[in-house]
């Protein structure tokens, strides 16, 4: 605080005037003269009875001021003088306007600052949002091998941990899709895609139950007829030998000339896959006739189809090279399987089945013992059976039980 003049006045007896007692200014010229009376440039509310500080600031020949009252009493109460305190304001105007300009330096250097963090800040974020955005365009367009980069630490690295996660597991559906869509049912595949634990590609050793299956006497046929004949018969076989086989969960490994080779058990599991394989092995002979039944309306020959099935163990997965890749089985079962269908031409039976299958379905099933007996290409006896897809007594009911256990496919 920048005081001027400190001094004492006393007032006059009974009067209402005060006259200067004592003095002491910081500067060399006193404003008032000891005895003289002192000026009250001001209206006091209260007088001085109490102590007083101005309100505003006022002006006389020595300058501007602030002016403070604080009366002096003795031990028994009584007023003896008033202490004024005079504060000239042109040193506090320079001060506050000191103030003014460093709190206006300080402002706008915040101000800056603030600026340049949150341009800082608004390009981080816009470069998280935008690298987030250009991942998610990129997944919605279906590729689903973008990844985001982000590692920022924050939340935004959260979430593109989360969108790498989501974009890991569609690209794991659509190799699932693409895997398997020509192979099983669209019910099949569905079911695949609904699994917690992914299906595995890249080979796994599981029980399968095998089913092959061949047009007798094809080649003579085929070389009856023109090229284009033989592949609108062959379409229109496949087409219902296929819905047969998807119908009882069969997944189409491939087609080998006029042959179809099936696996059962893979990749969905099924406790079912020894029954299921026979059911479709016996509706595939059905359909069948009637399709010969057609071609002999139409003036064309009829066709005769045999089918082997056995169940055991087998290594399932993608074979191939990156060019060419194919979900098939491998493994002895696979062998006997297809030895087992070419043993239905040697003794002209429609279905043959192996002594695993048999042990499944032989409370289902009407089958003939065909004791140990050799196979075609194979060292070696085997135990085998034979069932007559015309014999089967419990054929509706069996199918019955097969809608019971599975799911109902979509309309």
């Amino acid at each position: 605080v920048y005081v001027q003049f400190v001094y004492l006045i006393k007032k006059y007896p009974d009067s209402d005037q005060y006259f200067l007692v004592m003095e002491v200014e910081s500067g060399k010229e006193d404003k008032n003269k000891f005895g003289e009376l002192y000026p009250f440039r001001f209206a006091i509310p209260s007088g001085l009875s109490s102590p007083y500080v101005t309100t505003h600031i006022y002006s006389d020949n020595w300058g501007t001021w602030l002016t403070g009252y604080a009366p002096i009493y003795d031990a028994a109460g009584n007023e003896i003088a008033v202490l004024g305190i005079d504060v000239r304001t042109e040193e506090i105007y320079l001060e506050l306007e000191k103030l003014l300009l460093y709190d206006l330096v300080a402002f706008a250097i915040s101000v800056f600052v603030a600026v340049v963090f949150a341009y800082f800040l608004s390009k981080l974020v816009s470069s998280s949002l935008s690298i987030l955005c250009d991942t998610v365009r990129s997944i919605g367009k279906g590729d689903f091998s973008a990844r985001c980069t982000l590692d920022t630490q924050d939340e935004f690295s959260e979430l593109s941990t989360a969108v790498n996660l989501m974009a890991k597991g569609l690209e794991e559906r659509e190799r699932l899709k693409v895997g398997f869509a020509r192979y099983v049912s669209q019910y099949a595949l569905e079911e695949l895609l609904k699994l917690d634990k992914p299906i595995t590609l890249e080979g796994e050793r599981k029980r399968v139950t095998l089913l092959f299956s061949d047009i007798r006497h094809f080649t003579s046929l085929a070389e009856e007829l023109p090229p284009e004949e033989v592949l609108r018969l062959l379409n229109e076989y496949f087409t219902e030998m296929i819905e047969v086989i998807f119908n009882y969960g069969g997944t189409l490994d491939k087609f080998i000339g006029d042959g179809i080779m099936v696996e059962f058990g893979a990749p969905l599991e099924d406790k079912l896959q020894e029954l299921h394989a026979v059911l479709a092995a016996i509706h595939m002979q059905l359909h069948l006739d009637k399709l010969s039944e057609k071609w002999e309306k139409e003036g064309r020959k009829p066709l005769q189809m045999g089918i082997g099935i056995h169940a055991g163990l087998a290594v399932i997965g993608n074979i191939g090279s990156e060019l060419r890749m194919e979900y098939t089985a491998i493994g002895d079962t696979v062998n006997i399987a297809s030895r087992l269908e070419r043993l239905t031409k040697k003794i002209n039976k429609e279905i043959i089945i192996s002594k695993s299958v048999y042990d499944k379905v032989k409370d289902h099933f009407i089958c003939e013992d065909l004791k140990e007996i050799e196979i075609p290409g194979r060292k070696g006896i085997i135990q085998a059976y034979s069932i007559d897809p015309y014999a089967q007594k419990d054929l509706q009911q069996l199918d019955l039980f097969h809608e019971q256990h599975r799911l109902p496919e979509d309309e």
